[in-house]
């Protein structure tokens, strides 16, 4: 069973099936849902969030801080098969 990610929480988004947290695999945003909604430039519901942290191949990227950006929610359907499952919780 999947957690349920709701406006407020605070979330970590993975780029890539590793879930790494650090070393040269490492590649996630952190930051907090603000909504959950369809973006201006797709057509699925994805988590609205102000990034906190963004980590690309185990490096900060700290100018990132304050960005909005967007993840798809949980359950999604991918394009090629199977369901997105890329953000967790923490």
């Amino acid at each position: 069973m999947t957690q349920e990610i709701k406006t407020g929480d605070q979330i970590r988004s993975f780029d890539f099936e590793d879930r790494t947290l650090t070393g040269n695999n490492a590649c996630y945003i952190e930051g907090m849902v603000e909504n959950i909604e369809r973006p201006p430039h797709g057509s699925c519901l994805c988590y609205k969030f102000k990034v906190t942290r963004k980590v690309f191949g185990g490096d900060e990227y700290p100018k990132e801080i304050g960005d909005i950006v967007y993840a798809p929610v949980n359950g999604t359907r991918k394009m090629f098969g199977g369901t997105c499952n890329g953000v967790k919780k923490i």
